[in-house]
């Protein structure tokens, strides 16, 4: 009864069923845009005024537009360094991102820090540490044994501490009682992006409860998208650290609050 063949449906219509198809089109792609234009907007807001929102939690925030061209220069001579003898400028961690992690330990004083893909952060983190007493617990972990071993030469050139360098996989399998149960920071850059994106699950549960985590990359649509859906499913909260941490290759972070 309610079935209509082509021929009455244009006499009905006035219009063929290619012409009706072309405007519902049309109007799907209007709305498709402006849905793509009100999430840019609402991505765009969310990166302007998140930093001000950190400053809730961490109290130093305000401060950190003064204070990060202090931490660039401690760090500008291990950056050089690490770019010249060890590792391309886009494969290291950029001088953006090693100066959010020294800003926010200094501003938090983290007692247990777990450094996932080490490299730079690794010196970053244990600078940082070989200058505060007490001295936080450090563990750099790395998907790969030869990369390991790079760190360990890097920082023992420069006559930083290289206790608790591990593989990822002898540090999943450590019993409980021969690490931290929980740590106050992680930075999670370990090894490739699929590498990073299945380990994302097991590294939120090192994070100790109020502790925080830093994820690089946050450039890739792909990992993104499933990082964000992650962290809404699980009731973390996120901040944009963009403004903080944009680099000329286009990489910048987040910060998770758990």
């Amino acid at each position: 009864m309610w079935a209509l063949n082509r021929q009455q449906f244009r006499a009905r219509s006035g219009r063929s069923h290619r012409e009706v198809m072309k405007r519902f089109l049309r109007r799907f792609k209007v709305y498709h845009a402006i849905g793509d234009r009100l999430r840019a907007f609402e991505k765009s807001l969310k990166e302007s005024i998140d930093p001000f929102l950190l400053g809730r939690i961490i109290p130093r925030m305000p401060r950190y537009g003064r204070l990060a061209p202090e931490y660039q220069g401690k760090m500008k001579s291990l950056y050089t360094q690490y770019k010249s003898e060890v590792s391309a400028e886009d494969m290291a961690i950029s001088s953006e991102l090693s100066v959010f992690p020294l800003f926010f330990c200094h501003a938090v004083r983290p007692t247990t820090i777990l450094d996932l893909g080490s490299g730079l952060s690794s010196a970053v983190f244990r600078a940082y540490a070989s200058a505060i007493v007490p001295a936080p617990m450090i563990w750099s972990i790395d998907d790969s044994p030869i990369w390991l071993e790079k760190t360990r030469s890097f920082l023992d050139v420069n006559r930083l501490p290289f206790g608790n360098l591990l593989t990822w996989e002898s540090f999943i399998n450590l019993k409980s009682d021969d690490r931290p149960e929980g740590f106050d920071l992680v930075l999670h850059d370990l090894g490739n992006m699929e590498c990073r994106r299945e380990a994302l699950q097991r590294v939120l549960r090192f994070v100790n409860k109020r502790g925080f985590l830093v994820l690089d990359d946050m450039q890739f649509p792909g990992y993104a998208g499933y990082v964000t859906s992650l962290l809404r499913e699980q009731n973390f909260r996120y901040y944009s650290l963009k403004k903080l941490t944009l680099d000329s290759f286009g990489r910048y972070a987040i910060l998770v609050h758990c």
